[in-house]
């Protein structure tokens, strides 16, 4: 049953692997009007809690972009980790490894969302699904998810 006043929440950690020495920078932070003296270029900031001052951070787009060649769960044996997309676009060979007919697109799987949740509640982070892996990247990495009509 779908009830749009219901929604639920999931809180996701990460572990990020990174090559030896290899820089990682934060988000910039997209000014609209650029003061006179001030750098065309900033970080984005937050606040601390516990005081008033400001540490660069990741901003959503920053995520979204970590997470761009996060799929390898498309098939048994994926050949390479693509790019988190509803149809698993393939942008190197132009073909969608998740296309609709194959039930492992986001739309497919989303319909699939109560019984998800009652598996998560049965099962250890490391025995995740990878159809919830995926439902989740994609989650995480948000964006406009426009279904064509009449499907």
């Amino acid at each position: 049953m779908i009830d749009p006043k219901i929604f639920w929440s999931a809180e996701i950690t990460a572990k990020m692997s990174v090559d030896f020495c290899q820089e990682i920078y934060p988000s910039q932070l997209f000014v609209e009007e650029i003061q006179k003296g001030e750098p065309s270029k900033q970080f984005a900031k937050v606040k601390s809690n516990h005081s008033n001052e400001e540490g660069v951070s990741f901003n959503s787009v920053k995520i979204g972009a970590a997470i761009q060649k996060i799929d390898d769960w498309y098939s048994n044996e994926p050949s390479k980790p693509i790019r988190a997309h509803e149809y698993g676009a393939d942008s190197e060979l132009v073909i969608a490894r998740r296309p609709p007919q194959s039930k492992l697109d986001f739309y497919s799987l989303l319909s699939n969302s109560e019984k998800y949740l009652n598996e998560l509640s049965t099962v250890k982070n490391s025995q995740i699904p990878p159809e919830i892996l995926y439902v989740f990247s994609i989650l995480v990495k948000g964006g406009m998810f426009q279904k064509k009509g009449g499907h």
